[in-house]
């Protein structure tokens, strides 16, 4: 009985393509990880999120200022 090897399991999952992002300049990477975010988020959400988040931070600041 023969198993497969680690480059056969990572072939099969990922197919004969690969690419070395380190090899890339951390702007180029983040442009890249931040466009493809946006491209599959709900913006309406996430603003929702960001604005319920920031509403949170501001009653916790004015809770602990309160215990300085």
């Amino acid at each position: 009985m023969e198993f497969p090897s680690p480059w056969t399991k990572r072939l099969e999952k990922h197919g004969n393509t690969s690419w070395e992002v380190d090899a890339l300049d951390p702007s180029v990477l983040e442009q890249i990880t931040r466009d493809s975010i946006l491209e599959r988020i709900d913006k309406d959400i996430f603003d929702k999120a960001l604005e319920k988040e920031k509403n949170e931070r501001d009653q916790l600041k004015e809770l602990a200022s309160k215990y300085k």
